[in-house]
């Protein structure tokens, strides 16, 4: 079974996306609720409509990291 890491998954959504570029951050990732709240503070600043899914995903990082605390890392 090949392992899908976020190069590879990134990719796989650029072409389904033409082309688009797209930046991932995994819930592993150290940074990730700071910089999801930081983006949630812009985009709220901004009057995104998108808001409430940038909360449910900052929560729900929080909750993971809590639950898998061995498995958070700085990005590779």
């Amino acid at each position: 079974m090949k392992i899908i890491n976020c190069q590879t998954l990134g990719h796989m959504c650029e072409v389904m996306l033409d082309g688009e570029p797209v930046f991932l951050i995994r819930g592993q990732d150290k940074l990730a609720p700071e910089v999801i709240a930081y983006y949630l503070e812009l985009a709220k600043k901004e009057e995104a409509r998108n808001t409430g899914r940038v909360t449910d995903v900052l929560k729900a990082v929080n909750v993971w990291q809590d639950k898998f605390p061995k498995k958070v890392k700085l990005p590779d």
